[in-house]
């Protein structure tokens, strides 16, 4: 985990937009974001549905720059049928913390596999069903 009040500014803009829309709510409400608001962010965005019992993370959307770079299209997939495995696991855990957490984290993204090496900023934003208090989360 990485503080996020000293993020790089797309970091910084990312998370006003989301306090702006959460104004007095815990969290933002799924039905009140616009893609418009995020359209700088959009290849780099995904969306994350939680489901509980057991816990998993299913993508609903996931951007054409998080694809291209990954060479595979997790949408309507759990986390977990990432590949490789070790690095969607750690992924999980990390979805898991902030799920827990219920906050805004900021996780700094390390690995090596056979194609290179990727160092990246993911910052996860919690949004809620409109009638649900559980958080749903936005990584970036």
């Amino acid at each position: 985990m990485t503080d996020i009040e000293d993020a790089p500014e797309d970091v910084i803009n990312l998370l006003g937009i989301w306090k702006r829309l959460k104004a007095e709510n815990k969290f933002p409400l799924k039905s009140e974001l616009n893609p418009f608001d995020f359209r700088d962010y959009l290849g780099r965005l995904c969306i994350i549905e939680i489901q509980q019992d057991p816990l998993d993370f299913i993508y609903r959307l996931d951007g054409t720059e998080i694809s291209a770079a990954s060479n595979e299209d997790l949408a309507g997939q759990s986390i977990l049928d990432g590949t490789p495995t070790p690095i969607y696991q750690k992924h999980f855990d990390e979805f898991k913390t902030t799920f827990e957490t219920e906050n805004p984290l900021l996780w700094e993204i390390s690995y090596t596999v056979s194609e290179g090496d990727y160092h990246y900023l993911r910052v996860v934003l919690p949004f809620a069903h409109d009638h649900l208090s559980t958080p749903e989360r936005l990584p970036s």
